[in-house]
């Protein structure tokens, strides 16, 4: 066990310090990775890509997601670009298909597998200064488990190599993606229409309970955290908007004579006038149209602006349950108006 404590076993910086030194192959999961850490051995590294039967490759498992500092993106390419070239088995990679926080470190002497599992980034802070938890696995089976694990993570279905990853670059114009589309509620027209007249008014409605699809990491309202765009022409990956969302809606949803059809105008709670449509099979998703690029991020700014405003949602963070639990209700209701106009009530 290595904790960075004395008492209990160290750090992890000096056993992980002989692994890379002396192995034939590295295989690295890491949430986050320290620049200082990678540039410090960057010479093993080096060593392992250019044997004969080595290999070294890094997986960031939040990078994607959440970006890189220009400085640590220049020098992860260009390590990158060192090591792939050495060996088409090695370099660095990025998770995409969704967070990965673990951290495995898996080094080959030989004929033998020395693997480690735990809490520790490869970082100095997660090797050496904070109180970590990471074990060295003896178990057969269970290395063959974390194997089989590892190699699903750097799958090519799963994982995007750093330059056909088209991540934000902190410390550009562009730090957070998806931030600001270029459609916005600042481009909708407006409406004076209340929720009290439309409930006077007797307007049928049906509803859309947001929960059903919260505890999905990556369901329709958490289509951020889900895999990015390939470029068929490129390959190279770019992650979704932080504000683009389309509902998807069930069979109960649907089962309602009060469901729309094709095009709407959606006329929500707070003043706005949302072009939208239902489309697909069955109508069964729900959207924003009509308004250029970024069209599938103004239904979503409007709902994500929301919760955001009530403080029940924090910008880049999952939408679950809690979330509605703590802005005080779920369910998105749609007053029908006529067979082309709704108000949206949230």
């Amino acid at each position: 066990m290595f904790t960075n404590t004395t008492q209990f076993g160290g750090k992890f910086e000096r056993k992980l310090d002989f692994e890379l030194r002396n192995a034939q192959c590295a295989d690295i999961a890491t949430g986050y990775v320290g620049k200082s850490t990678i540039l410090n051995y960057e010479a093993a590294f080096r060593r392992m890509s250019n044997l004969p039967n080595g290999h070294c490759k890094i997986l960031l498992g939040m990078a994607f997601f959440e970006g890189l500092s220009s400085s640590s993106h220049r020098d992860l390419s260009n390590l990158h670009n060192t090591l792939s070239s050495n060996n088409l088995n090695s370099g660095i990679y990025l998770s995409y298909s969704q967070k990965y926080h673990g951290k495995i470190y898996n080094f080959s002497h030989n004929n033998s597998r020395n693997i480690y599992l735990g809490s520790s980034n490869f970082s100095q802070s997660g090797l050496s200064s904070n109180i970590e938890c990471t074990i060295e696995v003896t178990d057969n089976n269970q290395k063959t488990d974390l194997i089989t694990f590892t190699n699903y993570l750097f799958d090519p279905s799963n994982a995007v190599s750093i330059n056909k990853a088209n991540i934000p670059i902190h410390g550009r114009s562009r730090t957070r993606r998806g931030r600001t589309p270029r459609a916005d509620l600042s481009q909708l027209q407006r409406h004076q229409l209340t929720i009290t007249q439309v409930i006077q008014q007797n307007t049928p409605y049906f509803d859309f309970d947001l929960r059903r699809i919260a505890d999905k990491q990556k369901s329709s309202l958490n289509t951020y955290f889900g895999k990015g765009r390939v470029n068929r022409n490129t390959g190279v990956v770019t992650p979704r908007g932080w504000y683009e969302v389309e509902l998807i809606a069930d069979d109960q949803v649907r089962a309602s004579v009060h469901y729309p059809k094709g095009n709407f105008q959606a006329y929500t709670n707070d003043g706005y006038i949302i072009p939208m449509k239902t489309q697909g099979d069955y109508y069964k998703n729900i959207r924003s149209e009509g308004m250029g690029r970024g069209t599938l991020h103004v239904f979503g700014m409007w709902i994500k602006g929301k919760l955001e405003q009530a403080g029940a949602l924090e910008t880049y963070q999952p939408i679950d349950l809690d979330t509605f639990n703590d802005y005080g209700r779920s369910n998105l209701r749609f007053y029908k108006l006529s067979p082309t106009e709704y108000y949206l009530d949230l």
